[in-house]
């Protein structure tokens, strides 16, 4: 499973060299966060391309990044599109204790966790 796609840029290029290096039947899991995630009320968002939205948090250090799963129907097109499928989602959402120097009080997230499966 991969659980660094939240801090990486141009995650969509990650997303289709996974795609690339897995075989038909294959899968690929990794989760990201959505909305309803606390990390956007801290970071500034500096591009939003409907399917992914980057947030960095420029108070602290420009090089952080946050990525978020924009709108949902249009990142499973995306996924499609490099000959992924999503056969199962699962939503789920925690709470987690300070961690400076980035986040100084508890705060939420909400993330979705995405398997999917290689078709061609």
């Amino acid at each position: 499973m991969l659980d660094a796609l939240t801090h990486l840029r141009e995650v969509e290029l990650v997303l289709r060299e996974l795609a690339r290096v897995t075989e038909p039947g294959g899968y690929v899991v990794f989760n990201m966060p959505i909305e309803g995630d606390d990390a956007a009320e801290v970071g500034r968002l500096t591009h939003d391309h409907g399917v992914i939205e980057e947030y960095r948090y420029d108070e602290f250090d420009d090089e952080v990044v946050y990525t978020f799963v924009g709108d949902e129907d249009d990142f499973e097109t995306l996924l499609e599109s490099y000959g992924l499928e999503i056969v199962a989602t699962d939503e789920y959402e925690w709470r987690d204790p300070p961690h400076p120097p980035y986040r100084m009080q508890e705060h939420d997230h909400a993330n979705v966790l995405v398997y999917a499966r290689k078709t061609t």
